[in-house]
């Protein structure tokens, strides 16, 4: 099947099944073998892995049946109210800006150091309640003083724990005192990640830290092949239903 013959399919008034299952088979291998591409020239780039276009697990998804992906962004979705204003920190690609932030939030303020990333985000995660920034998120101001919900996914552990400990100082500063979530995704134990972490602080370590800025925390953990997945919701007030 050439690319005539798949636009004459979709050009007339009717089709069938078997058609249908042809072209939708050559999308998702062309579409994979498109975010592959920008994967492994983001490798090339760098030398390792710095962002991820997530469009590559989308379009994997099918062949894999592995939804790890997704779990992140459902996380954090599920404390994002309507009308909510979200801070993103180290957005990456701004696939779960995009697909899982705002769709409820009425503004998302995402921000990344990477221009790569953000030029990326812009092009494909375009809306006009996200707004994307090139930040150091230890060093910059955040864009606005207050957020009800801040996101920090899949990147913690490329700073030293002081710095962590600034950011984290920052966000409790911008989190509104009474509903504010601050909700945080990292990875442990991968035998199979690329990222290059600067510190190896543990789980529990990290719990600890936390601790330091909020009252409640709550976490809960997932596995995946060569994974170990820890979500975190973290709130400035007292939360008995939380209490881990």
């Amino acid at each position: 099947m050439n690319i005539q013959h798949i636009q004459d399919i979709l050009f007339r008034s009717s089709t069938n099944e078997e058609e249908a299952l042809q072209i939708k088979n050559l999308c998702e291998l062309y579409i994979s073998k498109f975010w592959e591409h920008t994967y492994y020239q983001s490798m090339a780039n760098y030398g390792h892995h710095v962002w991820h276009p997530h469009q590559l697990d989308l379009a994997m998804w099918h062949r894999d049946r592995n939804p790890h992906f997704a779990e992140r962004g459902i996380y954090s979705h599920q404390v994002i109210s309507p009308g909510d204003n979200v801070l993103e920190l180290c957005s990456g690609d701004g696939f779960y800006t995009y697909y899982f932030f705002s769709g409820k939030a009425s503004h998302v303020d995402a921000l990344d150091i990477d221009d790569n990333a953000l030029e990326h985000a812009r092009r494909h995660h375009s809306s006009s309640n996200i707004q994307y920034y090139r930040s150091n998120i230890v060093l910059d101001p955040f864009p606005s003083k207050s957020y009800d919900v801040v996101v920090w996914d899949s990147a913690i552990r490329r700073l030293k724990v002081e710095e962590i400990e600034i950011v984290l100082s920052k966000v409790i500063e911008v989190l509104t005192p009474t509903n504010g979530v601050f909700s945080c995704y990292e990875i442990f134990e991968d035998d199979q990640c690329h990222i290059p972490f600067i510190t190896d602080i543990k789980k529990d370590e990290l719990i600890q830290i936390f601790k330091k800025y909020f009252k409640t925390v709550k976490w809960i953990r997932t596995e995946t092949p060569g994974r170990h997945n820890f979500y975190f919701h973290c709130f400035l007030d007292e939360r008995p239903e939380y209490s881990q």
